[in-house]
Order: structure tokens, then sequence, then C-alpha cells
């Protein structure tokens, strides 16, 4: 069964406050350039899309003639990746804070997933995602946070739940029940559109790779955006296609995460640690 993750979108939260306080105590964080483009390459992998977000390669024979159930079925070809990790690039840009940081990232297909975020190799924030739940270590205030899967994104250094989190990071977020979405040909951008009924949910799926390229939920029926994640620069490393770079939007907030993935890729086994170890004198609470 296909996953549901499109309606999900509306529990996208803003930016969690736990970054933005710890890039305040970084100060010089602030200051970084958000060298986006040129952290992009990948050496040793073939590029299926190019830096500026450029679709490359063909089109196939039968682009047009695809019905919504071939195109589910074509993503859901991506279920047979097992896990992903490595090092990745997280630059957040908000009203309230701006910044560079480096981040470990390892994620399981079954909600689990594991991220390390600091900056000049300060470890700053952790945080361990389950299926029903998060964990999330300020290092640097020294805090312990537990909140259930519906607040999750609240508190997190990328504000994704954990249902979404894998999903995003490899590129095979889209919707599951077919009944409540139409497909329509964008031939102009060789694209296919997935669109649901009530007109506020729209998702961009790429034919040359067969992956999704952008996913939008607007606030009402033709209004304005409420939240977008980007899917870019799709490149075939150790036998997977994955996103180099992947975007989330929140208009309203004028807030954006950009994460930059040039160093994940397939990990049959992620590194997820079964619990966070926190030391003694750790403020602990729950939200």
């Amino acid at each position: 069964m296909l996953r549901s993750v499109v309606p999900r979108f509306a529990r996208f939260p803003r930016l969690l406050p736990l970054v933005g306080a710890w890039a305040a105590a970084v100060p010089a964080a602030r200051a970084l350039l958000l060298p986006v483009l040129a952290l992009l390459a990948l050496s040793g992998c073939r590029t299926v899309q190019t830096v500026g977000g450029e679709r490359t390669g063909s089109l196939p024979p039968d682009f047009g003639r695809h019905t919504l159930a071939d195109v589910l079925g074509h993503l859901a070809g991506a279920d047979t990746l097992r896990g992903l990790s490595g090092e990745a690039t997280l630059v957040l840009q908000s009203p309230q804070q701006s910044g560079t940081f480096d981040a470990r990232l390892a994620a399981a297909p079954d909600g689990r997933a594991y991220v390390q975020v600091s900056a000049f190799g300060i470890a700053g924030a952790r945080a361990l995602l389950r299926p029903d739940s998060a964990f999330v270590h300020n290092l640097l205030q020294r805090e312990f946070v537990a909140v259930d899967a519906a607040r999750a994104a609240d508190v997190l250094p990328i504000p994704v739940a954990p249902s979404d989190f894998f999903d995003v990071l490899a590129g095979t977020f889209r919707p599951a029940d077919a009944s409540g979405y139409v497909l329509s040909v964008d031939r102009p951008n060789g694209l296919y559109l997935l669109r649901s009924t009530d007109g506020r949910r729209v998702v961009s799926v790429d034919p040359r790779v067969w992956r999704v390229a952008r996913a939008v939920r607007y606030m009402t029926s033709g209004g304005g955006i409420g939240e977008e994640v980007l899917w870019a620069n799709y490149t075939a490393t150790r036998g997977a296609v994955l996103p180099r770079r992947v975007t989330v939007r929140q208009p309203a907030s004028s807030t954006t995460v950009v994460l930059l993935l040039s160093g994940v890729g397939p990990d049959a086994s992620p590194p997820i640690p079964a619990r966070l170890s926190v030391p003694s004198g750790t403020s602990r609470r729950t939200l």
C-alpha cells in the first residue's frame, strides 16, 4: 500500500525555535553566506538534473499517455530503498535567524531517523525520530525534549513529521489515495501533475526519473501557497536515484529550509540509535 503523505502537509508548522536559539548562541553562524549552488556538486555520480534544477535526459516515449495508476506505480518502485545515511548541509532562512549548518542524517522508511546538527565543529542539537514520537537534545542549552508525533515537527531541525522524514530525504514523497487525485500533463515542462480534487494539493512528477519534483499545499483552492517542498538534482548513486537538494518553504512565515544532500546515500542499515544518551544535569520536559 502506498503511504499517505501529501495530506500531512497541513501539519507543517513554523520553523523550529530550537535551531534559531542555537544560531543565536553561535553568532558567527548568522553571518555565513548561503553557498547553495557551490555545494551541489557530487563527484563520481551521474547527474540526472543540473544544479539549476533544469531537467536533463529524455522523456519516456509514451509520455502523455500514462494513467494515474501508472504514475503512482512508477513512484512506488522507489520503495526498495531500505535506508539512507550521510553528511548534509542545512541552510536556514527566516526573519528570525539565518545560517548554514552541518548535519549528520540517518533515516529508515519505517519512520525512524537520527539527526545531528553542528556548526564550526560544535554539535548543537541531536534528534531521534520514531514513528510515534521524537526526542530532541539541545546540547548548548542542556535541554532534552520529548514530544509525540503530532508535535514533532515543532521541535525538529527540519520541519517535517517523523512519518514524512524518509520520503522527503529520498524523494519518494507522494499521495496514496488515487481516488483523491486527478492526473494532468504539463507538456511544456515535461511533468505529470497530480492534483487533489479540492484543488489544494498538487504534486509534480518528473517522468525522466520517476520521482517527485514539487509538492504544494495551497491555503485555499486557487489561493496562496501554504507549504511547498521542492526536490532537485536527482542523481544516481549506488543503485538509487536520490535528490541532492530538498527545499521546504513556508511563505507565510518567510521561512525556507534547504537540505544539500551530496553526502547522503543508500544504507541498508542506517546508524539510528535506539535511544539518546543524555548527560546528568540536563533538564527534561515533555510537550
